[in-house]
């Protein structure tokens, strides 16, 4: 087994500032993520499996997580590069023993925490709200004091297609995906309105999809991470979206994905978070 690294102090910030990493083949190498993120003060949050397969099964490249030895030898190099590791994963519900098992070794390899990207789309969420009590009691027999949270779609005609409360049962916050950009269709508009929650004169705006999540994730008790759309075409939807989110007390915040993130993201993060001691 091998033992996880002993992270490095982080010197206080506004929050904590994270960049999810999807594959290598797509986002970049590790040495060329490490020393941006570094110089701007943030974390990684690196996939690290996908059901029960490994990501080596799907990104090519020799550094791809391939089992708990890779995750260990990965969140050491990061780390000391003076950047925070974390990981997450996309949990199918079809084997949930196996895909907890696979949870608690990232966990037990050296990540801080564990993103569960929780979504009932094809390739993500397959399994019953059984599956998902299965998974959380097997992952918390195993590691019960990690950080756990849940990456969810927030929009409200989405949420109740998800076991959210089951999750929510064993996790210690929620990551609402605020994609402005992506969201800001006139299908969703409609779905919005024919919901109850009506956009203003601005229309999906990230301030408008910050208050729906916080009104309709309430019911969880659970305290809420946003995660911000990267490839953004305007900066100042970016500073709305990071003032508007502290303004609701939601201090942490992560930025979906590092190869398609604006680099004026980076500075502005850098700019409000705490740097690596």
């Amino acid at each position: 087994m091998v033992e996880p690294p002993t992270p490095p102090p982080v010197c206080s910030g506004q929050g904590q500032y994270l960049s999810w990493v999807w594959q290598f083949t797509r986002d970049g190498p590790p040495e060329s993520i490490a020393p941006i993120l570094a110089s701007n003060g943030l974390g990684i949050t690196l996939k690290a499996f996908d059901g029960t397969d490994w990501m080596s099964v799907y990104d090519s490249s020799p550094q791809a997580v391939s089992g708990p030895n890779q995750v260990a030898a990965l969140a050491q190099y990061f780390e000391g590069q003076g950047v925070p590791f974390h990981a997450w994963a996309v949990i199918k519900g079809l084997d949930p023993i196996r895909e907890a098992q696979m949870a608690a070794e990232v966990l037990g390899a050296g990540a801080r925490s564990l993103y569960i990207d929780l979504e009932p789309w094809a390739g993500f969420w397959q399994g019953t709200a059984e599956a998902a009590r299965a998974f959380g009691q097997e992952l918390r027999r195993l590691q019960p004091n990690a950080v756990v949270i849940v990456a969810i779609d927030p929009r409200p005609w989405v949420v109740p297609l998800m076991p959210l409360a089951e999750f929510a049962s064993f996790s210690n916050a929620l990551a609402p995906l605020i994609y402005w950009q992506s969201f800001n269709s006139q299908g969703n508009l409609d779905r919005f309105i024919s919901s109850g929650y009506p956009p203003g004169p601005g229309g999906i705006t990230p301030e408008f999809l910050l208050d729906v999540t916080s009104s309709v994730l309430a019911p969880y008790g659970l305290p809420l991470e946003p995660v911000g759309q990267g490839s953004t075409g305007d900066i100042n939807l970016w500073v709305r979206f990071l003032d508007h989110a502290s303004r609701a007390g939601m201090t942490d915040v992560s930025v979906w994905r590092y190869g398609v993130t604006d680099p004026q993201v980076w500075a502005l993060l850098s700019a409000r978070a705490g740097v690596p001691c």
